[in-house]
């Protein structure tokens, strides 16, 4: 069952799960855009960072001992690191438009993307130093097995239709693509997380208009629906380290008409 454990007047468009059972998530509750954690019921919410200006993508190392984003606090978008309790902002990497980093299985890399137009997947170790390419091909918002073998990522393949989404894999320590499923026509929020078995990739789809979280098979079955939310629009999600618990941001979009009328002359 479904519950709601905590409501942003903002927005909280990226969260995951600390090994301690809590929940990092970003928000611009206080003005800016910064790292806060809570308890996995939504109590005890408590800033984390001040003027990290945190962006696009969020993870939690396996060890609960840093917390990775992207920001654009050093002039362009980087891979940060920051200690679990705010402290001591680290920049990781120095190349341009670098996004959604996630901790390997180990510790001991940080794979993210690199560029928007044409995505690639790299990696960086979690100490920092000179990244590592890993794709070839295009490659967005990666997400690391529970293994630690393998990468899934969304991709656009414009060889085969320039509006065609699919999943691709490849190994944690880069080549070509090992696999590549097709996202449904329904899915508009093209992001994956792998299950906790490891045995199945799983994204947001919309069929009718509302998102639940459906699993690609590895095996090359077909896909399943999972959950029944029946959200407005799933913005991420993620499983606790235990696989237990499930814990997703849905977002509402609010529109207003405003009429404006000339005011009359005096």
């Amino acid at each position: 069952m479904a519950k709601e454990i905590a409501s942003d007047a903002g927005w909280v468009q990226e969260m995951a799960w600390t090994p301690g059972g809590q929940i990092v998530y970003r928000s611009n509750a206080s003005g800016s855009a910064e790292i806060w954690v809570m308890n996995a019921d939504g109590s005890n919410p408590k800033q984390l960072t001040v003027d990290a200006r945190a962006s696009r993508g969020l993870a939690v190392s396996p060890d609960g001992r840093y917390i990775f984003f992207a920001s654009d606090r050093a002039g362009r978008f980087n891979i940060w690191r920051v200690d679990a309790d705010g402290r001591n902002l680290k920049q990781l990497t120095n190349g341009e438009d670098e996004f959604f980093p996630q901790s390997t299985s180990d510790g001991q890399w940080v794979v993210f993307q690199r560029g928007e137009i044409e995505p690639r997947l790299w990696k960086v170790a979690t100490e920092g130093g000179e990244p590592l390419k890993l794709t070839e091909t295009r490659a967005s918002r990666p997400a690391v097995s529970p293994d630690g073998k393998l990468i899934a990522y969304p991709y656009l393949d414009p060889d085969v239709d320039t509006s065609r989404w699919r999943i691709g894999v490849v190994s944690s320590a880069g080549g070509p693509r090992l696999n590549q499923f097709d996202f449904p026509a329904t899915t508009t929020w093209r992001f994956v997380r792998w299950s906790p078995d490891g045995k199945s990739i799983a994204y947001p789809n919309t069929p009718g208009g509302l998102s639940d979280v459906w699993l690609q098979p590895l095996d090359g079955s077909a896909p399943r629906q999972l959950t029944d939310f029946k959200a407005e629009q799933i913005l991420v999600f993620d499983w606790s380290r235990d696989g237990r618990s499930l814990a997703y941001v849905r977002g509402v979009e609010t529109r207003d008409v405003v009429l404006i009328s000339r005011a009359a002359a005096n």
